[in-house]
């Protein structure tokens, strides 16, 4: 009998933690980055901007979340690739805050390439790297498009 309240106490308090966690960070994947030393969160991840021409340049917005206790900076992006912040820089994220961030990505490529590409966020933080994580495939384009 005592094995069973055990198990019943247990699955309690593990839902209480799972629940706890998740309303803490908006999601217990959150928790878990943060868990590991994660101190800046993006969602969502990965961007997935489905199909695009090569060349062309494409919006998003993607939201970050400070899940520290002191204020951080985002300095920018790292220019290793076609993407850059839209928004104004530097932006200030409140601590446990969060806040809206404009990009604009011009995949480079041959058509019907898949593309994975991890953009580093510059940040105030000398504790972890953040990265906003972008997914398209490349299209024939209207002029190439195969024959159905």
């Amino acid at each position: 009998m005592w094995l069973v309240q055990v198990g019943a106490l247990s699955i309690v308090l593990l839902f209480l933690v799972v629940a706890t966690l998740r309303w803490q960070y908006g999601s217990f994947r959150a928790a878990c980055s943060v868990m590991v030393g994660q101190s800046l969160l993006v969602s969502p991840s990965p961007v997935v901007l489905g199909t695009v021409q090569p060349g062309t340049t494409v919006p998003f917005e993607v939201t970050v979340r400070n899940a520290t206790g002191s204020p951080m900076t985002i300095l920018g992006v790292d220019d290793c690739c076609s993407c850059r912040l839209r928004s104004k820089s530097p932006v200030e994220v409140s601590a446990y805050g969060q806040k809206s961030l404009l990009f604009a990505y011009t995949p480079q490529g041959t058509a019907g390439d898949a593309v994975h590409v991890s953009v580093p966020l510059l940040t105030t933080s000398s504790i972890d790297q953040t990265f906003v994580e972008i997914v398209c495939v490349l299209s024939l384009g209207p002029h190439l498009a195969e024959p159905r």
